[in-house]
């Protein structure tokens, strides 16, 4: 059965010759002698060895002991592992909480660096760009309002010959018929003065 299928589903179980009452994996290949056919090799995988070997282990204390010890070797490193990733990575949550509130608006928010590595190294850099966006921005409200103050001289600086000169021009356009022509003179020339 095993020779005649391409694929049979393995893995297949046989007699085992030196245990009747067990049945084991087996491989088995035609073998020829002298260009005849004159047999098959059959061997039994996981002979007598292996079942010593499985059995020994199966029931050996210090096997049971060593895998359990090994097992938890793995549990204690695989926690030291988080813990120690959990440390490392605390320091640069701390300076991503820091940097999303600054974001947010709050520009009195600073890193504080704690040592000399790459994280405090990030964190005195960040601290050096938060103070001169806030040194910026302070320097822009300044300057906005020394533009606004400007405006509002210009703008008075300009409406008081404005109102004068449209005083005048009302008074000579209301009157031109009432006006001598020396008072109209005198009028023109305070409007020339204005403008």
């Amino acid at each position: 059965a095993f020779l005649a299928s391409d694929h049979p589903n393995l893995p297949l179980y046989g007699d085992d010759p030196r245990s009747p009452e067990r049945r084991k994996p087996f491989s088995a290949t035609p073998v020829q002698i002298g260009g005849a056919q004159s047999g098959y090799l059959y061997v039994i995988l996981g002979g007598e060895q292996y079942d010593s070997v499985s059995s020994m282990l199966a029931d050996s204390y210090i096997a049971k002991t060593g895998a359990s010890v090994l097992g938890w070797a793995f549990v204690a490193a695989g926690l030291a592992g988080l813990l120690f990733f959990f440390l490392l990575t605390k320091r640069l949550r701390s300076v991503t909480a820091t940097v999303s509130r600054f974001a947010e608006g709050d520009y009195q928010q600073r890193v504080e660096p704690g040592s000399d590595d790459e994280i405090g190294q990030l964190g005195r850099t960040f601290n050096q760009m938060a103070d001169r966006l806030v040194e910026s921005m302070a320097k822009m409200k300044m300057n906005d309002a020394l533009r606004r103050e400007l405006v509002a001289n210009v703008s008075h600086d300009l409406r008081t010959p404005l109102a004068s000169i449209q005083g005048y021009l009302e008074t000579i356009f209301m009157k031109e018929n009432e006006i001598d022509e020396e008072r109209r003179q005198q009028f023109l020339d305070i409007i020339y003065q204005n403008t």
